[in-house]
């Protein structure tokens, strides 16, 4: 089991590297709003790094400057909060991968831990990731074997 967990945080380490890190918003006072990490900032300007480069602007110019943690840093604190004794985490942590960050590849290993923690959140976990397969893959036959192995 500690094999499967330590597996499990290596690949969301994996993962959390391509996931974008952009978490600082810039609103100027012409309207315009521009999402990226602040890397430099004083009295006078403000620096931030952007998939488009680093753009530097006035302070003047700025409305306001909305600073919030990363993709990567949500991630990290909800994977480090995990707890092997308590199941239900790794499943609520999952469904989040999923809905929330998109990381499909997380987020369904953190399910399958979860059910194979505690067998008693087996069905849970099946239902849930039926309905993920039917509503947001439109994968009917992925979602047909959850919905049936959730009923055995």
């Amino acid at each position: 089991m500690a094999r499967m967990i330590r597996t499990c945080m290596r690949v969301a380490a994996v993962l959390l590297v391509s996931a974008p890190m952009w978490a600082d918003i810039l609103k100027l006072k012409d309207g315009r709003d521009y999402e990226g990490k602040i890397v430099e900032q004083n009295e006078k300007e403000v620096k931030i790094k952007t998939p488009m480069g680093a753009m530097t602007f006035k302070r003047e110019d700025i409305l306001e400057i909305i600073a919030q943690k990363s993709l990567v840093d949500l991630m990290d604190e909800r994977l480090l909060a995990l707890n092997p004794s308590a199941p239900p985490q790794y499943l609520e942590a999952g469904k989040w991968c999923l809905e929330e960050a998109k990381q499909e590849g997380v987020g369904l290993r953190l399910i399958n831990l979860a059910m194979a923690l505690d067998p008693k959140l087996y069905a849970d976990g099946q239902l849930y990731l039926g309905d993920y397969y039917y509503g947001k893959k439109n994968d009917r036959r992925k979602a047909a074997q959850c919905y049936q192995s959730a009923l055995i």
